[in-house]
């Protein structure tokens, strides 16, 4: 499954209030090592202050291992949110 890096989200939001499940993300795990443009956190955390929904983050089934969406993880938690939408592969 290819990663994207792009900072682009889809402009009508209500496609993602019913895909995935809320996951704690304390029950997360990210992939040793990797690291996220700050800048873009910054932007999907003012997108998520202004009422924007963003996309779910993919994790892999059985180990909770984020594959795809750090970045929207990071924001979640400065923003100080316990949950965020995953979509389990």
């Amino acid at each position: 499954m290819p990663v994207s890096n792009s900072f682009s989200f889809d402009s009508n939001t209500s496609n993602y209030k019913n895909k995935g499940r809320l996951v704690n993300v304390n029950d997360l795990i990210t992939i040793p090592g990797h690291t996220v443009v700050k800048r873009d956190v910054n932007k999907i955390v003012n997108y998520m202050n202004n009422g924007g929904l963003v996309p779910p983050i993919c994790v892999k089934q059985d180990t909770n291992m984020v594959i795809d969406g750090h970045h929207r993880l990071y924001a979640t938690i400065q923003s100080d949110k316990q949950r965020i939408r995953a979509v389990f592969l």
